[in-house]
């Protein structure tokens, strides 16, 4: 039998959750390989560097300091790699869910 406590009315859905959560971490590992989410930021002199380094938000430390663009550009990425994540870590709860026969759970 194929999952044993899984319906086989929910086989074909389940096959599907595998392809994409497979096809997700694929895109997050070679993200993470080319380095997408990575910033550089050059500071003129050590005391603004020193300045970055004890601001509470880096984020608001930026836009104050202008750097709006890049921070924006890394919010944008940090947020979206994160979103990406953790929704494979909720496909891969689902399927946990499902092969243990808890269909509700892991469909809704």
């Amino acid at each position: 039998m194929k999952y044993e406590k899984l319906p086989i009315e929910y086989w074909e859905k389940r096959d599907y959750l595998l392809f994409v959560y497979d096809v997700l971490g694929d895109m997050l590992r070679k993200a993470d390989k080319l380095r997408l989410s990575d910033f550089e930021i050059k500071f003129d002199s050590e005391e603004i560097i020193h300045d970055f380094e004890k601001a509470e938000d880096m984020f608001e430390w930026m836009d104050r300091n202008n750097h709006h663009d890049t921070s924006l550009q890394m919010f944008k990425n940090h947020t979206f790699f994160s979103l990406l994540k953790d929704f494979c870590f909720f496909i891969y709860e689902s399927l946990s869910c499902a092969s243990r026969g808890k269909v509700t759970v892991a469909y809704s």
